[in-house]
């Protein structure tokens, strides 16, 4: 009997994280959240971003550019940078998603409610 309540806790529990993987699916690029605006800097040729800031930016670009591929790899860079950040947890999520890959999507998804169950995409 605890094992089919342990179950059936799991199954809610997934399918809450499904639910949020399927409507961030569906919600348009535009919904991706920006960081605050901060002041571009001036340099002579442009260098790789390094900052949090910088590689959010640039996934967000490049996600709305659909360059998927960009995208996950400055958001991967940006979660190094801030392993906590649930908006860029979720903005990989997102481009792991558009690139085929749900489970760890949902693995994503499921990290970011973890670290704040009442987390919710504007």
């Amino acid at each position: 009997m605890n094992l089919f309540k342990s179950n059936a806790f799991l199954r809610v529990h997934f399918l809450r994280v499904v639910f949020v993987a399927v409507a961030l699916f569906c919600i348009n690029s535009s919904a991706i959240e920006e960081p605050p605006a901060t002041q571009p800097s001036v340099s002579p040729s442009p260098s790789p971003p390094t900052s949090f800031e910088q590689l959010f930016k640039t996934g967000v670009q490049s996600y709305q550019k659909k360059d998927y591929e960009q995208a996950r790899e400055s958001f991967a860079k940006s979660i190094e940078k801030d392993p906590n950040n649930l908006s860029a947890l979720t903005n990989l999520a997102l481009a792991e998603f558009q690139l085929g890959k749900k489970g760890y999507a949902v693995a994503l998804l499921r990290k970011a409610t973890n670290l704040d169950p009442d987390f919710s995409v504007p």
